[in-house]
């Protein structure tokens, strides 16, 4: 940066014979660093609390040539790229949702289901099979003929060739199962609608995660701009202190207390600057992204008031995929049970067989057959009486799951719902608490300057408009993070305006 003039007029008073101007609060400089500042021993440099502006009270007019300005030592936040447009969180939620690897694995989880539904539907269908042999014999086989008590000499017949093929075809048809494919169709059809249930839910998880971690970036570059604004103005404030101890106005304790506050907060703006970091590098890993990727996201809406708690209950009742699941999981085991059931009972099919063997000692060679077959295992121990309990008492267990789950769930909106007005409230008390530090930052700041105060006074200020600032945003980001999980809880977060509709309507 080149060398920078700051020339300032300043009007003399005939009453006091000191002058007044107001120059920009960059110009001053500790005298050591400033070689063409003048004042008289009498002369007196008290400066106002202004972010830009310093008001000098000096007995002579100050010609100053400033050094090149360094860098400031706080963490600065990177700034995205000029021409990027913010990222919402609409488009987070594409992106991860495109990457998100258990995502792919419950949709994996939706195609085997459907396999499996595909392999119950064909027990409905013939079963045809084909059985070759090819077989060389020892010797011929053959028939050995004597006469007991006749003169007359033993003869064989042969009734099968040495060696020779054989074919044996069959297909068999079910005619009445007692329900037992049917339920089977039935349990496979539930683990289909149970698995894509599983992927909505495995979404809307993924949804709510990406907005926390969406939510926290938001907060932690707002923390960062907080602590930097407060860096600035200790640097200011410790100038200040600097230029007032030079020209014995102030003890030197006040310059140590006003440089052990600096560095206080440039070490609490590192350590705001690393979570700023950690937080964008688990947002880009959430989208698939290189950790170190530039962020630059939209700031998230402001929210209306929450409705009807008892309406979003039973909204979250009807929406929350969990009790879909278990649901689906429920009628699955039930209808497995069935289907152990009705295996015991008669099993009809239609059966056809062919079979061709090459022998030229048997006419004809190929033979058919069709019928009709009745299987009933009338005892079998038990073993399917016992599973079929088994599954029963599963079905049962689960129902309980989802009771307990439908009550957990009834708590998350509550809560939920709960924050959601807190966080409002706490938005309204913030900001209030706002004016009001700084005006207590302007009163202390010009008590200290008037020598009616000391340094701790102003160092206090400051660290409550600090943390009266860090307050306000921290309940904004709040009412956006409860406002998100009230949606989450109810099961429409990320959905469309005709799928609420749907809902509305009782579709859902």
């Amino acid at each position: 940066m080149t060398d920078r003039w700051i020339v300032a007029i300043l009007f003399a008073s005939l009453a006091t014979g000191t002058v007044r101007a107001q120059i920009p609060r960059a110009a001053i400089a500790p005298p050591g660093d400033c070689p063409d500042f003048r004042a008289s021993e009498k002369g007196t440099v008290p400066l106002d609390a202004g972010p830009r502006f310093a008001t000098v009270d000096a007995p002579v007019a100050l010609i100053c040539r400033l050094p090149p300005t360094e860098p400031s030592p706080s963490v600065e936040v990177p700034s995205p790229l000029p021409d990027a447009e913010p990222e919402t969180l609409d488009q987070a939620w594409i992106a991860a949702r495109t990457f998100d690897q258990n995502l792919a694995a419950k949709r994996s989880d939706v195609a085997s289901a459907e396999q499996y539904l595909g392999m119950a539907c064909a027990a409905r269908w013939p079963k045809a099979g084909v059985e070759t042999s090819y077989q060389v014999r020892s010797a011929r086989p053959a028939f050995s003929s004597r006469f007991l008590g006749l003169p007359v000499p033993t003869d064989v017949f042969p009734y099968a060739q040495r060696e020779g093929a054989a074919v044996r075809t069959s297909i068999e048809l079910p005619l009445y199962t007692s329900g037992r494919i049917t339920h089977g169709i039935d349990a496979a059809a539930a683990d289909v609608s149970g698995s894509s249930l599983d992927v909505d839910r495995a979404a809307l998880d993924l949804r709510m995660t990406v907005a926390a971690e969406y939510v926290a970036v938001l907060h932690a570059q707002r923390e960062l701009e907080i602590i930097q604004s407060s860096v600035k103005r200790l640097e200011s404030h410790a100038r200040d202190v600097q230029l007032l101890y030079d020209h014995g106005r102030v003890p030197r304790n006040d310059r140590l207390a006003a440089e052990v506050a600096l560095a206080n907060v440039q070490q609490e703006a590192i350590r705001a600057g690393n979570r700023l970091d950690l937080a964008r590098a688990a947002l880009n890993r959430r989208l698939g992204r290189p950790l170190e990727a530039d962020v630059r996201i939209a700031e998230l809406p402001e929210t209306g008031p929450a409705a009807d708690l008892d309406a979003l209950t039973a909204l979250a009742v009807r929406r929350r995929p969990e009790i879909a699941v278990l649901s689906a999981r429920i009628r699955a085991v039930s209808h497995r049970a069935d289907a152990v059931r009705a295996a015991r009972l008669p099993q009809v099919s239609l059966r056809g067989d062919y079979a061709f063997e090459e022998n030229r000692y048997r006419a004809p060679e190929g033979i058919a057959a069709v019928g009709v077959g009745v299987t009933w295992d009338v005892f079998d121990g038990g073993r399917r009486g016992y599973e079929a309990t088994g599954l029963l008492c599963q079905a049962e267990s689960l129902r309980r799951v989802q009771a307990d789950v439908t009550s957990s769930i009834q708590l998350e909106v509550r809560q939920a719902w709960l924050d959601v007005g807190q966080t409002r409230r706490r938005i309204e008390v913030t900001r209030q608490a706002l004016d009001q530090a700084e005006e207590n930052l302007r009163v202390a700041a010009s008590r200290y300057r008037s020598g009616l105060a000391i340094n701790t006074e102003v160092l206090d200020a400051e660290s409550l408009r600090t943390q009266a600032y860090g307050n306000h945003y921290r309940a904004i980001y709040d009412a956006a993070l409860a406002s998100l999980r009230l949606q989450y809880a109810t099961g429409e977060l990320g959905a469309t305006r005709a799928e609420r509709e749907e809902t509305a309507d009782g579709r859902g």
